[in-house]
Formats: structure tokens, C-alpha cells, sequence
């Protein structure tokens, strides 16, 4: 390949795309000729492996086409054989990568094959891509897994964008579970796969590090597939609209939406967007247009956002300020015998201890019967309340576990002192978010934490 091109050969190999230059490295094709594709223009995978129609073609064609025949300088009959050869077996190399990867785009590809779509050099060439816009490789921590940005690159290899639910938004460094599912392939075949899914959001921190890795990897993608302008986007773009998204326009808006609704209206969002694109819009267009849709954001989040009480204060801290009481128990309506309730007590001495012996209950006339004073605590009480920062920022599940996969629901009841178990929410995790972002999740009340 010689010693190093010079500049006017490393500007054009500069244009040819990492994955064909990976190639061309393998096959240790010159310098000469790897400049000639990139001025000719020739600079993927695709168009290289398209440029003759057969080996005999590329034989006859080619030492012109790329100026190294044995009568062109620097060339002997030896050395023009040689890189007819090696020139050769790099375009039978990018020919069954184009072939497998449209018999993978075409089909109904399962998950295994998805991942196959970027393995090689598609990331590494986004990589790339990515270094030379902004200075730097986007963070391997908000890059997807192969089988995301696969299908990804699936989706906008064909002018469109699908609906990527947050389970499927997994980053690259994610813990994630796995699911092992038996399907048939493309060739009729059955076949089993490991389908992996992101653990749900508990906290708005964890919806916007996936929202981060669906907009890293987008991008990614629009920067290996220039030749489609349906489907480019920029940083920039993703940024500014998530921005907004979790600004006070939507996100930390008082009374602030709850999670669901802000998972909820995303991936709504994003199914709007590849309507857009299916009906002609570009990617670009259709963020911009589905950010001032103030009819849609009505609908989906502001509709849906528990209103605050008269005094202006949000959610978490008007429904905190209630008087979270037990149910009032039912007596028996004293002096009665007809299976009347009395759903009343002595407001007098609620909260206080009642003075006197213990009675017994002993029936009198009439089927009536009497009942004596006794000491006791009536109900009603609640554990100390709780701090406003604490209460209007808890997770709303646990972590995940064997019996709980996804993570359990945590019972607020628990924390106010309002529940006494049976429920079937969790009463072992504390909710408080803490100061890095993360759930407490001690075995104790959020009223006793001590954590920061």
C-alpha cells in the first residue's frame, strides 16, 4: 500500500465511508487506487460492490477505470496483475454484504439478524461521521445495542422511521433483561432468539437517558445513509426538541405531569412523526411540526396532568396537605340490633386515650345491648408528614427482582401511613429520590430517610 498516501490522495480517501475503507485495508488495496474511488466517487459499500457486473467485468474494466495498468506509471505487468486480484476479492467481499443486507432489510428479520445489520463497520462509521461534525464520538453510554440501531437502520434504510417503544430504547452500557422467543426466520425455519427490553423508567432521569439513546442513535443512522433526505436529521434538531420536551413548557411544568403521561405522549409523538413521514414530510419537518402541535401536547399531557387545587400548588403537595385518615370503621349503632351502621365516631376524643375500666358488652331489654369505655387509639393517624421535595419527586416502582421483572409498585399509601398491607404494592423500598438521581430503595419510610 506503500508508506503513506499523499495529500491530494488522502483528501479523496477522506470521502470514501469507514466501512469500505476497512475493506480496502483488509485486501490491502493501494492508496492509488482506494483515491481513484473516492474522486470517482464511489464511497460505500453499495456503490463499490455496483460498480461492475461480474469478475470479468471488473478484470476488462477496471485497470483503466483506476489507472493501474502495466503501462501507467508506477505499475509493472506484476503489480497491475496484483491489484486486479486484491481489487478483486474486495468487490466479491462487498457484494455478499450488500446482497445479505437487503436479503435482511426485505425479509421479516428476527432478532438475532437485526443485529447483523450494523455489526462491521456501519457504527464505527457513524463514529466517524459524528467525530468530524462535533469533535468528538457520541458517548458509548447513549449509543444503542447492535439490535436497536439495527432496527433503526432497517427502518430508515427504507425512507421511514418506526415506533420505538421505551423497552426498545436500550443503550449500549444498559442493564436489560433478556427474553428468549421461538420464531420462524426468513427461510421458513424455527428458530430461537433473545429479545432484549429496557427496564422501564421509574424516574424522569431514566425516561430522558432513553430518550437520549433513541436521538444518539438516530443520528447515528441519518449520518451512515446520506443519500436519503426523507430521514436526515441533526443533532441539533433532537436536541432542541428534547430540550423542550423536558423544560417548563412540558415536563417540569406546575403541576407537573406524571411519568406515565410523559412516556405516553413521546411515543406518541414519534408515531405522529412517522405518520408525517409517510405521508411525505421530512424527519426534520415533521419534529418541528409535532412540537407546535398545541392541540396534540393539549390532548396528550395537559388533559392528563392532575390539576392543582386553588392556592396554585402542584400536584404532590395538594394531595400531601390532605388528611390521609383510615377509612372511619363501622360500629354498630349503639342501642341498635337492625344491622344499622354508625360510620361516626366521638370526634371528641379522636387521637386521645379514653379513660375508664374495660366494659363488657352484655345484652339488655329489647335486644338492645351496652357497650363500656375502654382505653385505645382511635383511627385516623398518619405517620409525620412528609417533606415537599420528597414527596413530589418519588420513584414510582421498585427495583427489578425475580418476582418482579419490571419492578414492583410502590405503595405511596405505605408512606403516609394509610395502608396496612395486602395491597400488592411494595412496602420494602423507599421512593425518595436522591441528590445523583437514583432511588433510595432502603427498607424503611420515606419520613425517615436519612439519605441525600
Amino acid at each position: 500500500m506503500g508508506d503513506a498516501p499523499t495529500d491530494a490522495q488522502k483528501a479523496n480517501i477522506d470521502l470514501i465511508q469507514t466501512e469500505l475503507r476497512t475493506i480496502c485495508s483488509q485486501y490491502k488495496i493501494t492508496y492509488h487506487v482506494q483515491s481513484e474511488l473516492g474522486r470517482l466517487g464511489y464511497t460505500t459499500v453499495e456503490m463499490f460492490s455496483t460498480l461492475y457486473t461480474s469478475e470479468d467485468a471488473l478484470a476488462r474494466e477496471a485497470p483503466a477505470e483506476l489507472t493501474f495498468r502495466p503501462t501507467d506509471p508506477n505499475h509493472t505487468p506484476e503489480t497491475s496483475k496484483r491489484e486486479r486480484i486484491r481489487l478483486t476479492l474486495a468487490w466479491n467481499h462487498a457484494r455478499n454484504i450488500r446482497e445479505h443486507r437487503q436479503k435482511l432489510m426485505t425479509s421479516n428479520t428476527q432478532e438475532d439478524d437485526i443485529r447483523l445489520l450494523v455489526q462491521g463497520s456501519i457504527r464505527e462509521s457513524a463514529e466517524e461521521v459524528w467525530n468530524t461534525k462535533h469533535g468528538a464520538k457520541p458517548p458509548l453510554e447513549d449509543q444503542g445495542t447492535d439490535a436497536f440501531l439495527g432496527r433503526i437502520y432497517k427502518d430508515m434504510g427504507s425512507g421511514t422511521i418506526g415506533i420505538y417503544p421505551q423497552r426498545q430504547r436500550v443503550g449500549r452500557l444498559d442493564n436489560h433483561t433478556k427474553t428468549t422467543t421461538r420464531k420462524r426466520d426468513a427461510d421458513g425455519a424455527i428458530k430461537e432468539t433473545e429479545v432484549e427490553e429496557a427496564i422501564p423508567p421509574a424516574t424522569i432521569q431514566d425516561l430522558r437517558h432513553q430518550t437520549t439513546v433513541l436521538s444518539t442513535s438516530l443520528v447515528m443512522i441519518s449520518y451512515v445513509l446520506p443519500t436519503i433526505p426523507a430521514v436526515q436529521v441533526s443533532k441539533q434538531d433532537l436536541d432542541e426538541y428534547y430540550s423542550w420536551f423536558f423544560g417548563p413548557e412540558i415536563a417540569t411544568r406546575n403541576p407537573a405531569p406524571p411519568l406515565k403521561v410523559l412516556e405516553n405522549a413521546d411515543l406518541a409523538a414519534w408515531r405522529h412523526i412517522a405518520i408525517k413521514l409517510h405521508r411525505g414530510s421530512t424527519l426534520k419537518q415533521a419534529i418541528k411540526d409535532i412540537r407546535m402541535d398545541a392541540l396534540f401536547w393539549q390532548r396528550e399531557v395537559y388533559e392528563k396532568t392532575p390539576k392543582s387545587d386553588y392556592s396554585g400548588k402542584g400536584q404532590y403537595e395538594y394531595q400531601r396537605n390532605q388528611e390521609y385518615q383510615r377509612p372511619q370503621e363501622q360500629q354498630w349503632q349503639k342501642g341498635s340490633y337492625d344491622g344499622q351502621y354508625n360510620t361516626s365516631y366521638n370526634q371528641q376524643g379522636k387521637n386521645n386515650k379514653g379513660k375508664g375500666k374495660k366494659g363488657k358488652s352484655n345484652k339488655g331489654k329489647n335486644g338492645t345491648f351496652s357497650k363500656g369505655k375502654g382505653k385505645g387509639k382511635e383511627p385516623g393517624t398518619t405517620n409525620p408528614p412528609v417533606s415537599d421535595e420528597v414527596w413530589g419527586n418519588w420513584a414510582d416502582k421498585g427495583p427489578p427482582t425475580s418476582w418482579h421483572p419490571q419492578g414492583q409498585k410502590i405503595c405511596r399509601s405505605y408512606h403516609t401511613g394509610t395502608c396496612w398491607g395486602g395491597c400488592g404494592y411494595s412496602h420494602s423500598h423507599c421512593p425518595k429520590i436522591l441528590a445523583s438521581g437514583r432511588p433510595c430503595y432502603l427498607n424503611h419510610k420515606a419520613y425517615t430517610c436519612q439519605l441525600n
